[in-house]
C-alpha cells in the first residue's frame, strides 16, 4: 500500500510541476518570442512612416530640379533622371533595357540614406510576357519588407496593367530583393558623386 500511496504522490507531484511549468508566461525578451509577436506591427509601423516620407519626397518635387544624364549600362537608351533638392538627389528614377527585360527601378532617399526602392520590371520574353512592380522599404539601409504585385501579360497587355492589381506581401527573400537593385544603386551613387565633384 506504501508503494501505491507513493506513486501516486509522484505521479500528482510530476503531474502538478508540468501544469505549473506551462502555465508560466514565456520569455517576452526572447528574440524568437519578439519576432512572432511584434515583428508584424512593428513593421507596419516602420512601413507607414517610410510611406510618409516618400509622400514628402514626392510633395517636394515640384521646388526641386529635374536632370537627365544617359545611363551608363548596357543600351544607348538607358537613361538616369533625378531630383535635387538642396544640390542633393531626393529621388531618382532609372530606365534600363536588359535583353528582352525593361527595368524601372526608382529610388527614393531622405537624409541621405535610402528608404524605399520602387522596382518595376516589363519582361517582353515569350511565350508569355509578364510585369512586376516591388515596393522594397529599407531602414539604416536594410530591407525590412517588400510587398509585390504582378501580371502575365496576354494578348499585348500593357504593363502598366499591373498597377491595377492590388499588392500582397513578397515572397521573396530579402537577398534576392537586393540582388535587384543593389548593382544598379551602387552604380548610381557612384556617377551622382562624381557629378557632384
Amino acid at each position: 500500500m506504501t508503494k501505491i500511496i507513493l506513486i501516486f504522490c509522484t505521479c500528482l507531484f510530476l503531474f502538478t510541476l508540468t501544469a505549473v511549468e506551462s502555465c508560466k508566461p514565456g520569455d517576452s525578451t526572447s528574440p524568437t518570442n519578439y519576432e512572432r509577436e511584434y515583428s508584424q506591427p512593428a513593421d507596419s509601423v516602420r512601413k507607414k512612416d517610410v510611406e510618409v516620407q516618400v509622400e514628402n519626397i514626392n510633395a517636394k518635387l515640384r521646388s526641386a530640379t529635374l536632370k537627365r544624364i544617359p545611363y551608363p549600362a548596357e543600351g544607348s537608351l538607358d537613361t538616369l533622371d533625378y531630383w535635387e533638392l538642396n544640390n542633393k538627389p531626393i529621388r531618382i528614377s532609372l530606365r534600363v533595357m536588359r535583353g528582352d527585360m525593361e527595368l524601372w527601378p526608382t529610388f527614393f532617399v531622405q537624409d541621405d540614406q535610402l528608404i524605399l526602392v520602387r522596382y518595376r520590371t516589363w519582361s517582353k520574353a515569350p511565350p508569355m510576357p509578364w510585369a512586376e512592380e516591388n515596393m522594397i522599404y529599407l531602414r539604416d539601409g536594410r530591407i525590412f519588407y517588400c510587398d509585390e504585385r504582378r501580371s502575365d501579360l496576354p494578348d499585348n497587355s500593357i504593363p502598366a496593367n499591373v498597377r491595377l492589381l492590388p499588392f500582397s506581401m513578397s515572397t521573396k527573400s530579402f537577398a534576392e530583393l537586393e540582388n535587384k537593385y543593389k548593382e544598379d544603386w551602387l552604380k548610381i551613387k557612384q556617377i551622382l558623386s562624381l557629378k557632384a565633384n
